[in-house]
């Protein structure tokens, strides 16, 4: 078996992966080191031990969907799935449940959480996310161009933000709400 080590040169922090590319464990400057395991045939964590041997436990379902969250004191957040396997209900340690809601095409529609606030979501004939209106009614739109590449985005604020392309769809340009523009050259075909 050969396992691999990389070095993030920005904050000093070692990763070490299995021959499968998992990363198994997470070593900070100080030495302190968070290990995670892996189910054997999922191919999914199972465990995490944090530096002070605090561990998280994931538990899935035989297709790989995440039934349980157990974190480090005992609380366990359970998910629920549809016929269709997509996420349904989402219920924390305290009993409270959220609620996921699908359309015929598989896609979020609308969000409620535990205190019974719904987040509704629409889409363009492409599947794109168009609308995002809160449970208070206010709304964020989203616009695509031709391409489906988003090219600005209003807030119920009344304020917005634009994103540029060149003619290969690479991002080019972004406007922040104030005006802001940072603009992003390409180094080569592949990097901005």
């Amino acid at each position: 078996m050969r396992y691999t080590r990389s070095f993030c040169f920005s904050d000093d922090i070692y990763q070490i992966a299995s021959p499968e590319g998992n990363v198994i464990a997470i070593t900070a400057p100080d030495g302190s080191s968070t290990q995670i395991g892996y189910h054997e045939t999922l191919n999914l964590p199972v465990a995490v031990n944090d530096p002070a041997g605090r561990i998280t436990a994931y538990t899935y379902d035989e297709r790989g969907n995440l039934i349980n969250i157990t974190d480090p004191a005992g609380y366990t957040t359970r998910y629920g799935y549809n016929a269709q396997w997509l996420p349904e209900t989402i219920t924390d340690a305290l009993g409270k449940t959220r609620h996921l809601h699908y359309d015929t095409l598989d896609q979020l529609v609308c969000f409620t959480d535990c205190t019974g606030e719904t987040t509704r979501f629409g889409y363009t004939e492409y599947g794109d996310l168009e609308t995002v209106t809160d449970a208070l009614g206010h709304t964020t739109r989203h616009h695509y161009d031709a391409a489906g590449n988003p090219v600005r985005t209003d807030y119920p604020d009344g304020s917005h933000e634009t994103f540029e392309y060149d003619r290969l769809n690479r991002l080019t340009a972004y406007i922040d709400g104030l005006g802001a523009k940072t603009a992003y050259e390409l180094a080569n075909a592949k990097q901005i």
